[in-house]
């Protein structure tokens, strides 16, 4: 009984941590401004006197939105914005001529740089993003990620981005426009960052070697656990610790971080949209199987009753997330 609540208390305090922990990124995003004194942009544009892309710039606040055109690749006569847009944020959330914009589409966004003299050449890219897009710093494009298409059915998504090096005429303000195209995410969820082209090179192949170090560490780490489990154990062996620890693997590889890297080799190249509802399944059954690890650590007796109704309300609640970010979001 005594070492019954130490586990449940070591489990409940752990689980604390954890939430704590992972929400630090959160609680820093949401003060952002005002522990760094960084700028904001302000119907479409932002003052960037006072830094330099030698650090990261962050480029949130109010951008020009253009529903339905991409106004660099196709340019338009008319060239007035729908209306200003917060970013990051999703374009679904706000309504043209009284209709609610639809989750798939595609759009420009438009930001003039103010004040920005920098004599290297810069980039401007989203990190880690899932939509497709295009960047372009006075009409020359300095980033671009999988295939953007007026065509919904020739939009083609992917984390990883490729960069170009742009170099600022002095003296002058710039244009930075990002044409996006999604069938899913519904535009800029994220905020696009400045920067100076050569570093953001140099720390993106250390975040990636790093990443694939930590990977590896978890690709051994779930072999070696599946060996210690199978030779441990006389007789028979229960399935859903494998099952879970293969479970977690496989959503780690989908999350936007590592799925350029195996979208090809393991996931038939199908576009990283797409592998949204897999990743919803992967979730659903993980969440399903701790069922069993409660059951087992806790000495809980589920009837298969409960496991059938607890069953078909997860089944609920995934068919309405996967809803809610197809049609909503």
């Amino acid at each position: 009984m005594r070492q019954s609540k130490y586990i449940r208390a070591n489990l409940i305090l752990g689980l604390i941590y954890v939430i704590l922990f992972t929400h630090l990124p959160v609680v820093y995003t949401v003060f952002y401004h005002n522990l760094t004194d960084a700028p904001t942009a302000i119907d479409g544009n932002i003052n960037l006197n006072k830094i330099s892309p030698d650090q990261t710039i962050v480029l949130d606040g109010n951008w020009e939105f253009y529903w339905n055109r991409l106004i660099v690749t196709d340019p338009q006569q008319d060239d007035k914005p729908d209306f200003y847009i917060r970013v990051p944020d999703y374009w679904s959330k706000y309504k043209i001529s009284g209709n609610w914009l639809t989750a798939e589409g595609f759009a420009s966004y438009r930001l003039i740089l103010q004040g920005l003299e920098y004599e290297k050449p810069v980039t401007v890219y989203l990190p880690d993003f899932g939509s497709a897009y295009r960047v372009f710093i006075d009409g020359i494009m300095t980033a671009e990620s999988g295939i953007v298409s007026k065509n919904i059915g020739k939009i083609y998504t992917q984390p990883k981005a490729k960069l170009y090096p742009v170099t600022l005429s002095p003296g002058e303000d710039h244009e930075l426009v990002i044409e996006v195209a999604t069938t899913r995410f519904s535009g800029l969820y994220m905020a696009p960052v400045l920067k100076d082209y050569d570093r953001t090179i140099q720390e993106s192949n250390v975040r990636n070697n790093i990443r694939f170090i930590l990977f590896g560490t978890v690709l051994i780490s779930f072999f070696v656990l599946i060996a210690i489990y199978v030779f441990s154990r006389k007789g028979k062996h229960s399935a859903w610790l494998p099952t879970i620890a293969f479970l977690m693997l496989m959503r780690l590889m989908m999350t936007t971080e590592f799925y350029s890297f195996w979208q090809k080799w393991l996931f038939f190249n199908l576009s990283y949209e797409t592998t949204n509802e897999l990743m919803f399944l992967a979730t659903f059954l993980l969440k399903f199987l701790l069922i069993f690890m409660v059951q087992e650590q806790f000495d809980l007796a589920f009837s298969r009753r409960e496991k059938n109704s607890f069953f078909n309300l997860l089944l609920c609640v995934i068919s309405n997330i996967s809803f809610y970010t197809q049609w909503v979001l």
